[in-house]
């Protein structure tokens, strides 16, 4: 008998709302949860918005697709720090629900790939670590 792919994906998506309910509704510090490392990100997205490059015209340190991603949620949210922690906070909880179900995909154990994902909760990562998630 096989299982429907709703039923399969089902702790996945629990997973990702969890994880992004944790993330989004829990600003740490001033400008949500934004600090001086991210901001550096956030303000390079913000720069490509007014037509500068990375490199040409700002330092790259090796981080373009970061500097797009960034931009892109500024292009579509509107620039201030909501595009930003809306963006990151959904690719956070992306990439622990992929995680967690490639875990229980491995394991054979549903279980396992939920203990996976609330480990990864609790690692408490800061919004600007979501590329390591992924």
């Amino acid at each position: 008998m096989r299982i429907p792919r709703a039923v399969v994906l089902a702790p996945s998506a629990a997973v990702f709302l969890l994880c992004w309910l944790v993330k989004y509704n829990e600003p740490e510090g001033s400008f949500g949860g934004l600090t001086d490392d991210h901001l550096y990100y956030a303000v390079s997205g913000w720069q490509l918005l007014f037509g500068e490059f990375p490199t040409l015209d700002f330092v790259d340190r090796s981080a373009p697709l970061t500097f797009y991603l960034s931009g892109a949620a500024h292009w579509l949210v509107g620039q201030g720090a909501l595009g930003e922690i809306l963006f990151t906070s959904v690719a956070l909880a992306l990439g622990v629900a992929i995680t967690s179900r490639l875990a229980a995909r491995a394991s054979r154990s549903t279980l396992l790939g939920i203990g996976v994902a609330i480990f990864q909760i609790m690692l408490e990562p800061r919004l600007y670590n979501y590329p390591k998630f992924l």
